[in-house]
């Protein structure tokens, strides 16, 4: 449970952060664009807008998404108490996740928070070098 509210609560904090990014740039671009209501997660609408709206160039590479997908979906099993098999498509993922979670001296739970923070915080620095490379000129 405690392992599981720490993800829980590293996304909310990337969300958070990214809208505090986009209320800067509306700002600064003097913008009142509305964010897109696709049908993707949340961060990555922020980060579309950040995008294509506020012209930042985040380049978040195609590995961290993927383990942002996992992890992702480990939160959401957790928030929705949804139980089940793990999609097709992120088995590979998930099981490299686990195995370098499970690698370190950290145990499996340990090793997930570890990797969601890392993964985060690499994040979050790409999001800052893209506004200041647009908005610090």
């Amino acid at each position: 449970f405690i392992f599981s509210s720490m993800l829980t609560q590293m996304f909310s904090l990337f969300e958070s952060f990214l809208l505090e990014v986009i209320e800067a740039a509306r700002i600064e671009i003097d913008s009142s664009e509305p964010i897109q209501k696709d049908n993707i997660p949340l961060a990555n609408r922020y980060i579309k807008w950040l995008t294509n709206v506020a012209g930042c160039e985040i380049v978040i590479q195609k590995e961290t998404w993927a383990t942002f997908d996992v992890l992702r979906e480990i939160r959401n099993r957790f928030v929705h108490a949804h139980i089940g098999k793990i999609p097709d498509q992120m088995k590979y993922k998930f099981s490299e996740i686990k195995f370098k979670a499970t690698t370190t001296a950290l145990t499996e739970n340990e090793g997930f928070v570890y990797i969601g923070f890392k993964t985060i915080a690499d994040a979050v620095k790409q999001v800052e070098l893209g506004f200041l490379g647009r908005f610090s000129r």
